[in-house]
């Protein structure tokens, strides 16, 4: 069964935005972790500016 190429599209369009906004998340979180040393964003006792 063939699919329709605007559901590709917007298939692929879909998973690059999820990834792209996942690994945006993750990198982050780890900038924050090794700027301020903890995992807690809503703990953190020397906010960095």
């Amino acid at each position: 069964k063939s699919h329709h190429p605007r559901a590709v599209e917007a298939a692929i369009k879909y998973f690059l935005v999820q990834a792209t906004a996942s690994a945006l998340l993750l990198f982050s979180s780890m900038i924050n972790a090794w700027s301020s040393g903890q995992w807690d964003i809503t703990q953190m006792t020397n906010p960095t500016p």
